[in-house]
């Protein structure tokens, strides 16, 4: 299926900011706090039972609407859908403060964006990944060359080699772009944190 944009939001900057925002910026301006009473499916079921909104690019766009304008920052939003996953491209002049060091804000806008979607819907067959200026993009590309540059390593000395301190879904992406690759092969080794990727020759 093609991925096709299905609709472009805008949110302006607020002027005050409602009493229950599921995020805000903390008082240092650059880390995001999160409300948990707004995002919580209990407290959201305890409000009554309605008729469920149906999940699409509409939907997933308004909420992505709802949660930037309770932010007060000013952005742009194009959500695209191939299957059951929906892509959110967010463009904004306050992106250092959405994406926040190491990429923890934007992971948490994503958390956030899905639990609230399936709070709303109820569904759960479904994925959204959330990307600001193209950041998410740019990191998986490096992180893809470096890949690709490992498995050379690899499949020249015969040793395998170990990369740790990656986030389980940037070992996805090393597994996905060395998947096909004629001499080398990938596995995840550890338990939790301590979890970490090995490329070794086939």
């Amino acid at each position: 299926m093609a991925e096709i944009t299905l609709k472009k939001i805008m949110a302006t900057k607020a002027a005050a900011k409602p009493k229950h925002s599921p995020i805000t910026p903390s008082p240092s301006g650059r880390t995001l706090r999160v409300n948990p009473k707004v995002i919580d499916p209990e407290a959201q079921t305890r409000k009554g039972e309605g008729p469920k909104p149906f999940l699409d690019e509409n939907f997933v766009a308004e909420q992505v609407r709802q949660i930037i304008e309770k932010l007060g920052v000013s952005a742009t939003a194009e959500v695209s859908r191939m299957d059951k996953t929906f892509t959110v491209d967010i463009s904004s002049s306050d992106s250092s403060l959405l994406i926040g060091k190491y990429g923890v804000n934007l992971d948490s806008l994503q958390f956030i964006l899905a639990v609230r979607i399936k709070t709303l819907t109820g569904e759960e067959d479904f994925e959204i990944f959330v990307d600001i200026d193209g950041w998410r993009r740019q990191k998986e590309d490096k992180l893809k060359n470096m890949a690709l540059s490992v498995a050379d390593e690899v499949a020249k000395s015969g040793k395998p080699e170990s990369l740790f301190n990656l986030k389980a879904s940037e070992r996805r992406v090393i597994h996905t772009v060395l998947t096909d690759h004629p001499k080398v092969q990938t596995i995840s080794e550890g338990e939790g944190l301590d979890r970490y990727l090995v490329i070794k020759p086939k």
